[in-house]
């Protein structure tokens, strides 16, 4: 029982730092550029891009390179530590975390397919725009 209450303080301390507002508007403004960017190559891009982001973002509290590229590359917080990232997880979170790696595979899986069925032009808003207007 104790493990777990301190995993929590740990989860707590982390997302604390990271809904600081310098914090949470630098973290929205670059995902929000990259996802513009990435629906104008089209939707298997954005989809893509999704569920790369979606996998950092539950990743990054397990995962040091994860943790380093969210946390300190893009939110710019420095004061919490990199032990935060590697607790010691009840069996149970373990299981919920194989469930959400099956989920952001599926998701990019999805992705790549529509990629490699419909190809660039086919799914692409700025080809599609071009070649309407040919």
């Amino acid at each position: 029982m104790e493990n777990t209450n301190e995993w929590l303080n740990q989860m707590h301390l982390l997302s604390r730092g990271l809904m600081r507002p310098r914090s949470f508007l630098r973290v929205a403004g670059i995902v929000f550029v990259i996802e513009i960017i990435a629906l104008a190559f089209g939707i298997a891009f954005f989809i893509i891009t999704s569920s790369l982001w979606l996998g950092l973002r539950w990743f990054s509290l397990y995962w040091q390179p994860a943790y380093f590229l969210l946390f300190i590359k893009l939110a710019d917080i420095r004061d919490i530590p990199p032990e935060l990232s590697k607790p010691d997880l009840p069996w149970y979170r373990i299981i919920i975390l194989l469930i959400k790696a099956a989920i952001v595979l599926g998701i990019f899986y999805l992705g790549v397919n529509i990629l490699i069925k419909q190809g660039f032009c086919g799914q692409s808003l700025i080809c599609l725009t071009i070649q309407n207007q040919q």
